[in-house]
């Protein structure tokens, strides 16, 4: 009788859709408070499916993945520890080891190298840090609430794309006076980009591209099929044509060193003729010393847009290619080619 009268007081509580739903992201600069325990481990027994897809994805990879952990070397920085490892638990565990974090290995240089465990940092963006806030399990709606073993706060923001923003929509840190401050700099902007392109007569919703019929599995960057269905490459005669198609934001977005590239192989071997992403340079402020990354080039297909490149008249093949990391990243011996890029498109000329 008791869940009863919850699971209806939770069924006709007011909307929360109403008002803007404060997720309690800050850019960066601290934890995710949700009060509750970190761990999503509870989770996984009665939401066996969602666990399965999410254990997959890279929500799940956030603070694990080589890309991030080799970033994470070159820039210790709570900053980043913050959206990768979002939860105060979680990111207690990795800032304990930021002193002890590299080893060197004379013949690779400095490795990631964490001195003690990092269990709930390993769970990366878990369950908790989006379905749980104010100690209140969180989901879309609360009809699940009468044979729930927990209580459920319905919640139509967790669809909204306001979520999202939180993590994929942040502005350039700069350490100064003691501490971390946000610049006017764009770091990432995928959920602006994405409300531009709603306003001008864009109607899909984040979760409807990425996590079609509630798939925890987050489609994006590293799913290839996913981005092939996002980029349609033609060509005619030495002419390559891209167009993004069905996309509601910048191609790529995201990470600041993604960048796709055309490339052409002349005399066996390859070369870039064309790359399509943001370019930045470090620049430092004469009077603070501090350094910040600006961006001086943005060459990011919008949506909707073809792209033609011309390859070289004495190229035998091209190639179009995913890149994960930075071209630091890829010069250093820190990382294997799988993690550093992957090729989508390729043919003979």
């Amino acid at each position: 009788m008791i869940l009863r009268l919850l699971a209806l007081a939770l069924l006709t509580a007011p909307a929360l859709a109403d008002t803007p739903f404060d997720w309690g992201f800050s850019e960066g600069l601290t934890p995710v408070r949700t009060g509750r325990e970190a761990s999503g481990a509870d989770c996984i027994g009665c939401h066996e499916d969602q666990a399965e897809r999410w254990q997959h994805s890279r929500h799940r990879a956030a603070h694990d993945n080589p890309i991030y952990q080799s970033g994470l070397v070159d820039e210790p920085s709570p900053f980043c520890v913050h959206c990768h490892a979002p939860l105060p638990e979680q990111s207690a565990e990795v800032l304990a080891n930021l002193r002890h974090y590299v080893a060197r290995d004379p013949s690779r240089g400095l490795q990631p190298r964490p001195r003690l465990p990092e269990p709930l940092a390993a769970e990366g963006v878990n369950c908790v840090a989006c379905h749980v806030r104010d100690g209140q399990i969180l989901a879309t709606n609360a009809d699940t609430a009468e044979w729930a073993p927990h209580g459920i706060t319905a919640t139509p923001a967790l669809s909204d794309g306001s979520l999202c923003e939180g993590c994929h929509d942040f502005h350039m840190p700069i350490f100064e006076g003691g501490s971390w401050i946000l610049t006017d700099e764009i770091m990432q902007g995928t959920t602006s980009e994405w409300r531009a392109w709603r306003a001008a007569g864009g109607t899909e919703r984040c979760v409807d591209c990425h996590m079609p019929a509630g798939d925890h599995a987050f489609r994006g960057a590293y799913d290839l099929d996913f981005v092939r269905g996002a980029v349609a490459v033609t060509r005619d005669g030495r002419t390559l044509t891209l167009t993004s198609t069905g996309v509601g934001h910048a191609l790529p977005t995201g990470d600041l060193f993604r960048n796709l590239t055309v490339d052409a192989r002349v005399d066996g071997r390859w070369s870039t003729v064309h790359r399509i992403g943001r370019t930045f340079e470090e620049v430092q402020d004469p009077l603070t010393l501090a350094w910040s990354k600006h961006e001086v080039a943005d060459t990011s297909l919008q949506p909707g847009e073809p792209r033609a490149v011309a390859l070289p008249e004495s190229a035998a093949r091209w190639r179009i290619r995913m890149h994960y990391g930075s071209d630091a990243d890829e010069h250093r011996e820190r990382l294997t080619d799988a993690e550093l890029y992957a090729d989508l498109w390729q043919g003979e000329l």
